[in-house]
């Protein structure tokens, strides 16, 4: 009879957690547990490019494998494509990985995990898209209220490391914290405080409006003599940060576009405070223990809020009781949320000091 996974020894460990990057984050105190378990274990972990950068430097870490989900998701249409992905498969294969943890768990992650030929491949048992037939063994979940860091540590009581605590460690090298601050001193007059602003997210719904932002960084600027700072990337956060700078009647630094993930995250760790959408930034600036204020609408922050400061979450319809991960309730959309409400939370943490 084989011994219960916490009893066994695993020397090629293979993380899969392609994306999002606020999941990636979530996933942090997974790493470090494995890390501390599993000492001397070569830990490799499966990502999407654009979320590698938080992980780079990971000293829990041996390896990252990109994976291209852009490229490969054309394997229906070109024949290149499918050739790669057997390639990427093969490539996989040839690690001998021994320990494969599906982290993601959709049928994707989970065929990825069983083309490995890993004799030990864990993921959830409520896995989407069929995933759970690929896996040797399985996480349960039994409530779905559950905060999502609580449930990836639940893959940590199963490989018997969950006594540990959970620690989240986002490591930033040397010259991308001084191009961080290099940044800063751009656009800062020196020793200034600033408050960075969040006002991007993967869907309209789960996105303040730049009008509300706007008002919050006049409110801000004035009373607490704290500058704004927009982060962000892409052509439609882009758009919100213009939009934000010209209706603020003060002093709004636009950065939006003018970092990439490490940088903005050196930036991150500076602020004195980060106000923002539910989104992956927000959760760096929680893993690097910023005060965070988190607007969260449709998305439930009991289970996706900024994990250890969900006290500081303004929350829209907090009474009305939610289900589901995402509400479609018209009360709580993100728009309920006044400016007042915001303001409140951020008076708490600056005039407490």
């Amino acid at each position: 009879m084989d011994k219960p996974l916490k009893n066994r020894e695993f020397n090629n460990i293979l993380i899969i957690k392609p994306s999002s990057l606020g999941d990636v984050v979530r996933c942090l105190p997974v790493l470090a547990g494995l890390r501390k378990r599993y000492c001397s274990a070569r830990i490799s972990w499966l990502i999407r490019p654009d979320c590698a950068a938080v992980l780079e430097n990971s000293p829990h870490l041996d390896e990252l494998i990109e994976f291209d989900r852009r490229h490969y998701g054309r394997i229906g249409r070109h024949h290149s494509v499918r050739i790669d992905f057997l390639g990427f498969l093969n490539y996989l294969r040839k690690k001998h990985f021994d320990l494969i943890i599906d982290l993601q768990g959709l049928f994707r992650s989970g065929f990825i995990s069983w083309c490995s030929f890993a004799p030990v491949r864990i993921g959830f048992a409520q896995a989407r898209e069929f995933a759970p037939v690929f896996y040797t063994h399985r996480v349960n979940l039994p409530r779905k209220s559950e905060h999502v860091v609580d449930s990836y540590w639940r893959f940590a009581e199963k490989l018997g490391f969950g006594e540990l605590d959970k620690t989240f460690e986002v490591s930033i090298n040397p010259e991308d914290d001084l191009a961080g601050q290099e940044i800063l001193k751009q656009h800062l007059p020196s020793d200034n405080k600033f408050m960075v602003m969040l006002p991007g997210g993967t869907e309209s719904a789960k996105r303040w409006s730049a009008s509300n932002f706007a008002g919050l960084a006049e409110l801000i600027s004035s009373r607490y003599d704290i500058t704004p700072v927009l982060l962000g990337a892409g052509s439609r956060e882009r758009d919100i940060a213009r939009q934000i700078v010209n209706e603020s009647n003060c002093c709004v630094i636009d950065l939006v576009d003018r970092t990439d993930l490490a940088r903005a995250t050196a930036i991150l760790k500076r602020a004195s405070l980060v106000v923002g959408n539910d989104s992956g930034p927000l959760h760096i600036a929680a893993a690097l223990d910023v005060a965070v204020i988190g607007i969260y609408g449709p998305t439930n922050p009991a289970v996706v809020g900024p994990y250890g400061q969900l006290g500081r979450v303004v929350e829209v319809a907090s009474e009305v009781s939610r289900s589901q991960r995402y509400s479609k309730n018209l009360l709580h959309r993100i728009d309920n949320i006044s400016i007042e409400q915001v303001i409140n939370a951020v008076a708490k943490i600056v005039d407490d000091g």
